[in-house]
């Protein structure tokens, strides 16, 4: 791996535009904020001083190494584009594309770790940057010499790319024989949930019997080897998650992770179905059975299904859930609702009663 020290790097400290004659006042307190370190302030007056010249391709330079310095190489690309597009000195558009490379460069250097393609597109494009700076001017020197550095780091990294490309096939497969080994354990799962089946409906006829427990045993020792082999699985899953972390492969990795836990949970229910079983508590056996197989089929699905798809089902369950509470929650609101009503009328009912009951005809005196 390189190190950036290694790095010939050049950019122009000071804004070319502070030794053109007649700038302006504006344009003078704009160079001193950048050269200051107050790189807000720089952009603000350089983009001030902007609308009034509008083509001065030093001002685009200048925003240019602002939004650089401020790290921000998608804007610091666009303004030296526009520098080196609006000039006619040969030299100053060869110094644009020269830091274009050079932001290229460190745009790169961000995603070594996160994206291998990426920051390979990024570093090629420094070179072409690079190289339209010596088409420019051919009397600077350390473009020649910066376009043989990052060659040397672009090879570096497609080594690395095609054995990261040969690895993540290697763990495709690993994962294509833990899908088929999902598969397997789902089958069997229900193989144990209808032997269970029929072991309640025998103890809702018969009750518990010798022959009962013998045939639960026999459940028990299956529910067992299943279980075994699914912890087994859960630790194949967690050595591909580890390796996908230290390779910042996220997105596998989050398919990787959902699957664990679910066949973690699968483990947990498979474990409480044999402690029912070794009690004879068939149906509390058989839900546990069930749940067990169901927390399987979430782990195959986690691994088969696209992410984007696994992630809009989530949200369509959310949202399901979402809109059965509020459901819930207008069928109280309407039941209290009711309730009051009802509590009014029979206050009414019991008013008029009691009214009825202790009339008493008034005589007027008036």
């Amino acid at each position: 791996m390189f190190k950036k020290t290694s790095f010939i790097f050049l950019l122009i400290l000071v804004p070319v535009f502070v030794f053109s004659a007649g700038q302006s006042e504006k344009l003078v307190a704009a160079n001193k904020a950048y050269s200051s370190g107050d790189f807000n302030k720089a952009l603000s007056l350089y983009e001030e001083e902007e609308i009034d010249t509008p083509e001065s391709p030093y001002i685009y330079f200048n925003k240019g190494l602002t939004y650089f310095r401020m790290e921000d190489y998608e804007k610091a690309k666009e303004a030296f584009l526009s520098a080196a597009s609006k000039t006619k000195d040969l030299h100053l558009e060869a110094q644009a594309y020269y830091n274009l490379g050079n932001t290229a460069f460190f745009e790169a250097a961000r995603h070594v770790e996160s994206d291998l393609e990426k920051a390979i597109k990024l570093y090629q494009e420094a070179i072409t940057n690079y190289q339209v700076a010596l088409d420019r001017d051919e009397t600077l020197t350390d473009p020649a010499h910066n376009i043989e550095v990052t060659r040397l780091i672009v090879k570096d990294l497609l080594d690395k790319l095609k054995k990261q490309q040969e690895q993540n096939a290697g763990e495709q497969k690993e994962i294509e024989e833990i899908v088929k080994k999902l598969a397997e354990l789902i089958e069997r799962e229900n193989h144990t949930i209808e032997f269970t089946k029929t072991l309640k409906e025998e103890m809702d006829t018969k009750g518990v019997s010798a022959s009962l427990k013998n045939n639960a045993g026999k459940i028990k020792k299956e529910q067992e080897l299943i279980r075994k082999e699914t912890r087994d699985v859960s630790g194949k899953l967690n050595d591909l998650i580890t390796r996908g972390s230290q390779q910042g492969q996220q997105q596998q990795t989050g398919q990787l992770q959902t699957a664990k836990e679910h066949t973690d949970l699968s483990v947990n229910f498979q474990q409480l179905s044999e402690n029912q079983l070794q009690t004879t508590s068939i149906p509390q056996a058989l839900e546990s059975e069930g749940k067990a197989q169901e927390e399987l089929i979430k782990a195959l699905q986690a691994l088969t299904k696209p992410q984007d798809q696994q992630n809009q089902e989530q949200q369509d369950e959310k949202q399901d859930k979402e809109q059965e509470q509020k459901e819930q929650e207008m069928k109280e609101q309407a039941k209290d609702a009711d309730d009051i009503i009802d509590e009014e009328q029979k206050e009414k009912r019991e008013r008029q009663m009691q009214g009825q009951a202790g009339y008493q005809e008034v005589t007027r005196d008036w």
